[in-house]
């Protein structure tokens, strides 16, 4: 029985190519190491290796199972040529040690009569081929040492390669989990069936609990979630950038590439028009086509760079306010001064009255220009002791005639005692302007027709909380208020609840971070359809206590009248 299993697995090997090159490939002579008790098997094995012209080798012999682990412990070996049944362990037991010594050394078993199950078991666990002793041939034990090296090989490199595999996956599924962009694996149904860390901490919930949901609904797009049918079905998810993108992708393979798209989110409750980088590739996966989605938010990119473009936008029109200032201011000094010559010389009561006018008009136009020139000369300047009566007046001064157009009184109750206040008297002017601007908005959509109430009032005071001294202006006026759903987001960017084209949503913003670099605060408090107070509050030093007759000269500015 044993001899015919040894002659078909050599008949085998012999017609094999693969067992015939790797014969080829083995040029070099092997080191082995024979474990075996008889002295004459191990003979008779080394008498037909040397008869064999197939393969050449180093043999070394080692009669018992000890002997043979400190050979496998000290050196380097091609392979192990090994009977099982030693005088100090039998059967199995010695493959088991054998391999667990050097499992990357190829074992081929020998066997005598009857040890072929046990020899075949071997295999199962791991050793590379057996031979029976009988009627064993120089070429048949040269092919199966050969064929045993090269499996083996093929075997280490398998493991290493999937090694390299398994290495590689980890490190992409570390990218994949880490990466601070939301990523996505969609299906054709446009379902989820893999999300990352970033995208799930987005979404607020669990990636397992955004799986199967459609991008939309998972990532809780308001135009997803106002809709019964959900992502994709809804009114406005005909023209959604994000869903052609990707339809487009699973449908023609054409991989996106950084595609803008601007979607409503709930975040943390709120709406918000966030902005997206999209792109998509198309993956197959198990013969399955997906879309790999990935999206970076750079709404916060997109609202500097509209501040950017609006302060440039702003600094073009404060260049051609200063200019058309000093076209008008040269004319105008001449006007004024034609009307002082006019009351000097002539004897008319009446027509001196008509020059006065026309002087004091003249004046007025003046202080305008000179506020003018000053609100459009936004150069940096130091924190100086400023008068806020000064302030309040120039700001008035460039908004005071369309208040009074749109019949808005004004009252102004600033106390003579109020200390100067440290600050960059430009910057806090800004702030004013912006403030009455939006109180007369306010105003005008309560009291589109006049009224009574359309008064706005400008109050300041001084303050001492927690030992610190400070200065609050107030802005009060008695219009449409502001609902308490918005309220906490009236100081974002890009945020208004203005009609398009009439804000920016950049005023109380930029009005915002001018108070906080001066150390200050910027609050609001409203009703709804009666009344909202903004207030400012400037905090002050020991260099406050100055009198405004120490001031350099035009630091009050014009009165507001």
């Amino acid at each position: 029985m044993a001899g015919v299993d040894v002659t078909s697995r050599a008949e085998r090997m012999s017609r094999d190519p693969v067992a015939r090159s790797s014969g080829e490939m083995n040029r070099g002579p092997k080191r082995g190491l024979l474990v075996e008790d008889s002295d004459g098997d191990a003979r008779l094995i080394r008498e037909l290796l040397a008869s064999s012209s197939e393969l050449r080798v180093v043999l070394e012999r080692a009669d018992r199972l000890a002997a043979a682990l400190r050979h496998l412990a000290d050196g380097a070996w091609d392979f192990v040529l090994a009977d099982l049944n030693l005088p100090d362990s039998s059967g199995l037991e010695t493959f088991r040690a054998l391999h667990a010594s050097a499992p990357g050394v190829p074992v081929v078993v020998l066997t005598g009569v009857g040890g072929a199950e046990a020899a075949r078991e071997a295999i199962r666990l791991g050793a590379q081929d057996y031979l029976a002793k009988d009627g064993l041939t120089g070429g048949v034990l040269a092919r199966a040492i050969g064929y045993a090296i090269e499996r083996q090989r093929w075997a280490a490199e398998i493991i290493r390669a999937e090694e390299i595999r398994r290495e590689r996956e980890e490190e992409l599924a570390a990218i994949y989990e880490s990466a601070p962009v939301i990523m996505m694996l969609i299906d054709e149904e446009r379902r989820i069936r893999k999300i990352n860390g970033f995208g799930a901490e987005f979404a607020r919930r669990s990636s397992a609990d955004a799986i199967g949901l459609r991008g939309g609904e998972a990532l809780r797009c308001l135009h997803a979630l106002d809709d019964p049918g959900g992502c994709g079905f809804g009114p406005h998810c005909g023209d959604c950038t994000v869903r052609r993108t990707v339809v487009d992708t699973l449908g023609t393979g054409r991989s996106h590439l950084q595609v803008e798209a601007t979607l409503p989110f709930d975040v943390g409750g709120v709406r918000r028009e966030l902005t997206f980088l999209l792109s998509t590739t198309r993956v197959l996966i198990d013969d399955r086509r997906l879309a790999l989605v990935s999206t970076l938010d750079i709404t916060d990119r997109v609202q500097l760079e509209a501040q950017l473009r609006q302060s440039q936008r702003l600094e073009s029109i404060g260049t051609l306010a200063s200019g058309v200032a000093h076209e008008v201011n040269n004319p105008l000094m001449g006007m004024i001064n034609y009307a002082v010559l006019i009351a000097d010389r002539t004897d008319n009561s009446e027509i001196r009255s008509f020059a006065e006018e026309i002087r004091r008009e003249g004046d007025r136009v003046a202080r305008i220009v000179r506020t003018l020139l000053r609100f459009a000369h936004r150069e940096p300047e130091a924190m100086r002791p400023a008068s806020l009566t000064g302030i309040v007046s120039d700001a008035l001064t460039l908004v005071g005639a369309i208040l009074r157009q749109d019949g808005i009184r004004v009252s102004v109750e600033i106390p003579d005692s109020l200390p100067l206040i440290p600050c960059q008297r430009h910057h806090i002017e800004q702030v004013l302007i912006n403030l009455l601007n939006n109180a007369r908005d306010a105003l005008n959509q309560r009291f589109p027709k006049g009224s009574d109430e359309k008064v706005l009032v400008v109050t300041a005071a001084e303050r001492v909380s927690v030992g610190k001294r400070s200065v609050r202006v107030t802005v009060e006026d008695r219009g449409a208020g502001i609902d308490p759903a918005v309220r906490e987001r009236i100081f974002d960017p890009f945020f208004t609840t203005k009609p398009k084209g009439v804000g920016t949503g950049l005023g109380l913003s930029i009005s915002y971070g001018i108070v906080r670099d001066h150390g200050g605060r910027l609050t609001v408090e409203s009703e709804s359809n009666s009344w909202t107070q903004f207030h400012v509050d400037l905090p002050l030093d020991d260099r406050s206590r100055v009198s405004p007759d120490q001031l350099p000269d035009g630091n009050l500015g014009a009165q507001a009248g």
